[in-house]
Protein backbone atom coordinates (compact mmCIF):
# COMPACT_ATOMS: atom_id res chain seq x y z
CA UNK A 1 0.00 0.00 0.00
CA UNK A 2 1.29 3.81 -0.67
CA UNK A 3 0.99 6.36 1.16
CA UNK A 4 1.34 10.12 0.39
CA UNK A 5 1.10 13.13 2.87
CA UNK A 6 -0.11 16.39 1.26
CA UNK A 7 -1.62 19.51 2.98
CA UNK A 8 -4.64 19.84 1.10
CA UNK A 9 -6.62 17.70 -1.05
CA UNK A 10 -9.75 18.14 -3.66
CA UNK A 11 -12.24 15.89 -4.23
CA UNK A 12 -14.27 16.63 -7.07
CA UNK A 13 -14.13 16.51 -11.38
CA UNK A 14 -15.85 19.76 -12.17
CA UNK A 15 -14.25 22.80 -13.91
CA UNK A 16 -14.78 24.66 -10.70
CA UNK A 17 -12.94 21.85 -8.31
CA UNK A 18 -10.29 21.90 -10.84
CA UNK A 19 -9.94 25.86 -10.68
CA UNK A 20 -10.17 25.98 -6.84
CA UNK A 21 -7.03 22.98 -6.87
CA UNK A 22 -4.82 24.85 -9.04
CA UNK A 23 -5.61 28.57 -7.17
CA UNK A 24 -5.12 26.83 -3.81
CA UNK A 25 -2.02 24.08 -4.30
CA UNK A 26 -4.41 21.68 -3.48
CA UNK A 27 -3.66 17.89 -4.79
CA UNK A 28 -6.69 16.80 -6.73
CA UNK A 29 -8.51 13.47 -6.41
CA UNK A 30 -10.63 12.84 -9.41
CA UNK A 31 -14.34 10.77 -7.98
CA UNK A 32 -14.78 10.76 -11.65
CA UNK A 33 -13.71 11.78 -14.87
CA UNK A 34 -16.64 14.53 -16.01
CA UNK A 35 -14.89 16.98 -17.65
CA UNK A 36 -17.44 19.55 -19.50
CA UNK A 37 -19.10 19.03 -22.65
CA UNK A 38 -18.48 18.91 -25.93
CA UNK A 39 -20.63 21.85 -26.34
CA UNK A 40 -18.96 23.98 -23.74
CA UNK A 41 -15.77 24.38 -26.00
CA UNK A 42 -14.49 26.97 -23.75
CA UNK A 43 -14.61 25.39 -20.41
CA UNK A 44 -13.69 22.11 -21.85
CA UNK A 45 -10.56 23.94 -23.31
CA UNK A 46 -9.98 25.41 -19.65
CA UNK A 47 -10.55 21.99 -17.96
CA UNK A 48 -8.23 20.14 -20.09
CA UNK A 49 -5.13 22.97 -19.68
CA UNK A 50 -5.36 23.16 -15.64
CA UNK A 51 -5.82 19.44 -15.44
CA UNK A 52 -2.16 19.07 -17.86
CA UNK A 53 -0.92 21.79 -16.13
CA UNK A 54 -1.82 20.03 -12.41
CA UNK A 55 -0.90 16.35 -13.48
CA UNK A 56 2.51 17.94 -14.79
CA UNK A 57 3.07 19.18 -11.22
CA UNK A 58 1.69 15.78 -9.74
CA UNK A 59 -1.34 17.22 -8.32
CA UNK A 60 -3.62 14.55 -9.68
CA UNK A 61 -1.85 11.35 -8.24
CA UNK A 62 -4.42 8.78 -9.12
CA UNK A 63 -5.48 9.99 -13.11
CA UNK A 64 -8.86 8.87 -14.29
CA UNK A 65 -8.34 5.33 -12.27
CA UNK A 66 -10.36 6.15 -9.32
CA UNK A 67 -13.09 3.59 -8.50
CA UNK A 68 -14.29 4.25 -4.49
CA UNK A 69 -13.05 7.33 -1.94
CA UNK A 70 -12.60 6.38 1.68
CA UNK A 71 -12.87 9.37 4.27
CA UNK A 72 -11.36 8.38 8.45
CA UNK A 73 -11.71 11.72 9.21
CA UNK A 74 -10.73 10.67 12.79
CA UNK A 75 -7.53 9.80 11.40
CA UNK A 76 -7.15 12.49 8.63
CA UNK A 77 -6.71 9.85 6.16
CA UNK A 78 -8.24 9.35 2.95
CA UNK A 79 -8.14 5.72 1.14
CA UNK A 80 -8.06 5.67 -2.44
CA UNK A 81 -8.57 2.70 -4.50
CA UNK A 82 -8.65 2.35 -8.40
CA UNK A 83 -10.48 0.32 -11.03
CA UNK A 84 -7.83 -2.09 -10.54
CA UNK A 85 -8.35 -3.09 -6.83
CA UNK A 86 -4.76 -0.91 -5.71
CA UNK A 87 -5.18 1.50 -2.84
CA UNK A 88 -3.33 4.82 -2.11
CA UNK A 89 -3.94 6.08 1.43
CA UNK A 90 -3.54 9.89 1.84
CA UNK A 91 -2.76 11.62 5.03
CA UNK A 92 -3.87 15.68 5.07
CA UNK A 93 -4.99 18.69 7.16
CA UNK A 94 -8.07 19.31 4.72
CA UNK A 95 -10.32 18.11 2.57
CA UNK A 96 -12.52 19.98 -0.02
CA UNK A 97 -15.26 18.00 -1.01
CA UNK A 98 -16.68 19.12 -4.45
CA UNK A 99 -18.36 16.03 -5.62
CA UNK A 100 -20.23 13.18 -3.31
CA UNK A 101 -20.47 10.79 -5.80
CA UNK A 102 -18.23 7.23 -5.33
CA UNK A 103 -17.53 8.94 -1.49
CA UNK A 104 -17.75 7.41 1.32
CA UNK A 105 -17.21 8.00 5.33
CA UNK A 106 -18.82 11.86 4.79
CA UNK A 107 -21.13 13.06 7.74
CA UNK A 108 -25.22 12.38 7.62
CA UNK A 109 -26.46 15.15 5.43
CA UNK A 110 -28.04 17.70 6.86
CA UNK A 111 -30.67 17.88 4.06
CA UNK A 112 -31.39 15.03 1.51
CA UNK A 113 -33.20 14.97 -1.71
CA UNK A 114 -36.76 13.71 -2.12
CA UNK A 115 -37.23 12.43 -5.48
CA UNK A 116 -34.82 14.76 -6.94
CA UNK A 117 -34.76 15.59 -10.44
CA UNK A 118 -32.24 14.73 -12.66
CA UNK A 119 -30.34 15.98 -15.50
CA UNK A 120 -30.72 13.41 -18.53
CA UNK A 121 -28.68 13.97 -21.66
CA UNK A 122 -29.64 12.19 -24.69
CA UNK A 123 -26.93 12.39 -27.37
CA UNK A 124 -28.40 12.84 -30.99
CA UNK A 125 -26.67 11.60 -34.45
CA UNK A 126 -28.74 14.07 -37.14
CA UNK A 127 -28.71 12.32 -40.05
CA UNK A 128 -30.33 15.32 -42.08
CA UNK A 129 -30.41 18.70 -40.98
CA UNK A 130 -27.29 19.12 -39.81
CA UNK A 131 -26.67 22.74 -41.53
CA UNK A 132 -28.14 26.11 -39.84
CA UNK A 133 -26.84 28.72 -37.56
CA UNK A 134 -28.12 27.26 -34.42
CA UNK A 135 -25.99 26.68 -31.45
CA UNK A 136 -28.85 26.44 -28.47
CA UNK A 137 -32.49 26.50 -28.22
CA UNK A 138 -34.00 26.57 -24.87
CA UNK A 139 -37.94 25.63 -24.53
CA UNK A 140 -40.35 26.37 -21.65
CA UNK A 141 -40.63 22.70 -20.86
CA UNK A 142 -38.74 19.97 -18.40
CA UNK A 143 -38.52 17.84 -21.22
CA UNK A 144 -36.43 18.62 -23.66
CA UNK A 145 -35.91 21.88 -21.82
CA UNK A 146 -32.50 22.70 -24.03
CA UNK A 147 -31.01 21.83 -27.40
CA UNK A 148 -27.08 21.96 -28.34
CA UNK A 149 -25.48 22.05 -31.68
CA UNK A 150 -21.84 21.50 -31.45
CA UNK A 151 -19.66 20.48 -34.84
CA UNK A 152 -19.79 16.39 -35.55
CA UNK A 153 -17.11 14.58 -34.31
CA UNK A 154 -18.62 11.87 -36.87
CA UNK A 155 -17.01 13.62 -39.93
CA UNK A 156 -13.39 14.29 -40.59
CA UNK A 157 -11.74 17.77 -41.12
CA UNK A 158 -12.89 21.13 -41.55
CA UNK A 159 -16.79 21.36 -41.32
CA UNK A 160 -20.25 23.08 -40.18
CA UNK A 161 -21.82 20.04 -40.02
CA UNK A 162 -23.85 19.61 -36.45
CA UNK A 163 -24.82 16.67 -33.75
CA UNK A 164 -27.17 18.00 -30.86
CA UNK A 165 -27.39 16.73 -27.54
CA UNK A 166 -31.02 17.67 -25.75
CA UNK A 167 -31.24 18.07 -22.40
CA UNK A 168 -34.13 17.05 -20.14
CA UNK A 169 -34.80 17.72 -15.82
CA UNK A 170 -36.86 14.29 -14.84
CA UNK A 171 -37.73 12.63 -11.59
CA UNK A 172 -36.88 9.13 -11.52
CA UNK A 173 -40.70 8.17 -12.59
CA UNK A 174 -40.59 10.48 -15.49
CA UNK A 175 -37.77 8.51 -16.53
CA UNK A 176 -39.05 5.20 -16.28
CA UNK A 177 -42.20 6.47 -18.22
CA UNK A 178 -42.50 5.98 -21.79
CA UNK A 179 -43.39 9.08 -22.47
CA UNK A 180 -40.01 10.25 -21.74
CA UNK A 181 -38.22 7.79 -23.64
CA UNK A 182 -35.22 8.31 -25.85
CA UNK A 183 -37.35 7.50 -28.43
CA UNK A 184 -40.02 10.67 -27.63
CA UNK A 185 -37.06 12.79 -27.17
CA UNK A 186 -36.25 12.23 -30.67
CA UNK A 187 -39.94 13.24 -31.76
CA UNK A 188 -39.75 16.45 -29.78
CA UNK A 189 -36.28 17.45 -30.99
CA UNK A 190 -37.24 17.15 -34.54
CA UNK A 191 -40.43 19.14 -34.09
CA UNK A 192 -38.60 22.49 -32.01
CA UNK A 193 -35.96 22.21 -34.46
CA UNK A 194 -38.59 22.73 -37.64
CA UNK A 195 -40.34 25.46 -35.50
CA UNK A 196 -36.73 27.10 -35.63
CA UNK A 197 -36.51 26.51 -39.24
CA UNK A 198 -34.27 23.88 -39.47
CA UNK A 199 -34.93 21.46 -42.27
CA UNK A 200 -32.93 18.82 -44.40
CA UNK A 201 -31.07 19.04 -47.58
CA UNK A 202 -32.57 20.26 -50.64
CA UNK A 203 -34.50 18.02 -52.76
CA UNK A 204 -34.70 19.60 -56.44
CA UNK A 205 -37.35 22.52 -57.05
CA UNK A 206 -41.01 21.86 -55.91
CA UNK A 207 -42.77 21.47 -59.37
CA UNK A 208 -45.78 23.56 -58.55
CA UNK A 209 -43.32 26.72 -57.85
CA UNK A 210 -39.97 26.16 -59.80
CA UNK A 211 -38.84 28.98 -57.95
CA UNK A 212 -38.91 27.14 -54.30
CA UNK A 213 -36.67 24.62 -53.54
CA UNK A 214 -38.42 21.42 -51.52
CA UNK A 215 -36.51 20.03 -48.55
CA UNK A 216 -35.87 16.20 -47.03
CA UNK A 217 -37.25 16.14 -43.66
CA UNK A 218 -35.28 16.15 -40.35
CA UNK A 219 -33.69 12.63 -39.78
CA UNK A 220 -32.57 12.04 -36.56
CA UNK A 221 -30.57 9.26 -34.35
CA UNK A 222 -30.08 8.20 -31.13
CA UNK A 223 -26.73 7.74 -29.80
CA UNK A 224 -26.99 6.78 -26.10
CA UNK A 225 -28.89 8.63 -22.93
CA UNK A 226 -26.94 9.62 -19.71
CA UNK A 227 -28.29 10.06 -16.51
CA UNK A 228 -26.48 13.09 -14.18
CA UNK A 229 -27.24 13.59 -10.47
CA UNK A 230 -27.80 17.72 -10.24
CA UNK A 231 -27.51 18.45 -6.66
CA UNK A 232 -25.12 17.15 -4.14
CA UNK A 233 -26.59 16.19 -0.23
CA UNK A 234 -26.44 18.91 1.77
CA UNK A 235 -23.73 18.64 4.75
CA UNK A 236 -22.21 20.84 7.71
CA UNK A 237 -18.60 21.52 7.68
CA UNK A 238 -16.23 19.56 9.55
CA UNK A 239 -12.72 20.77 11.17
CA UNK A 240 -11.11 18.13 8.68
CA UNK A 241 -13.83 18.39 5.48
CA UNK A 242 -15.06 21.55 4.04
CA UNK A 243 -17.96 21.21 1.69
CA UNK A 244 -18.41 23.66 -1.38
CA UNK A 245 -20.70 26.18 -0.68
CA UNK A 246 -22.97 28.56 -2.99
CA UNK A 247 -20.42 30.82 -2.58
CA UNK A 248 -17.07 28.88 -3.73
CA UNK A 249 -19.15 28.27 -6.93
CA UNK A 250 -19.74 31.46 -7.59
CA UNK A 251 -16.38 32.81 -6.95
CA UNK A 252 -14.97 30.29 -9.35
CA UNK A 253 -17.45 30.40 -12.00
CA UNK A 254 -16.93 34.33 -11.71
CA UNK A 255 -13.06 33.71 -12.21
CA UNK A 256 -13.46 31.12 -15.62
CA UNK A 257 -15.45 34.33 -16.91
CA UNK A 258 -12.43 36.51 -16.43
CA UNK A 259 -10.16 33.62 -18.05
CA UNK A 260 -12.63 33.35 -20.70
CA UNK A 261 -12.71 37.22 -21.68
CA UNK A 262 -8.82 37.24 -21.09
CA UNK A 263 -8.67 34.41 -23.77
CA UNK A 264 -10.63 36.19 -26.25
CA UNK A 265 -8.86 39.35 -25.60
CA UNK A 266 -11.35 40.77 -23.55
CA UNK A 267 -8.70 41.96 -20.75
CA UNK A 268 -7.54 44.55 -22.76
Amino acid sequence: MKKVSTPKIVIGSSLESVLFASRNNCTLILNKVSPPEIYEAQDLETWNQITFLLSMAGKIPMSDKVSTIRIIEEDKKIKVFTSSNRMIEFVCDKVFVFDDENVEGLPVPTTKHKNPKKKIMDWVNVRAGMLHEFEFIETEEEFVSEVHFYKSPRIDGDHEHKDLVAISYLTDEQIKDHSYSDLMTLYKTKEVMKSHGIRGPRNGRDPNNPEKYKYYDIKLEMNRREIKKLHMDSYEDTDFISFCKKDTYTEMNEYISKLHNYTEGGAG
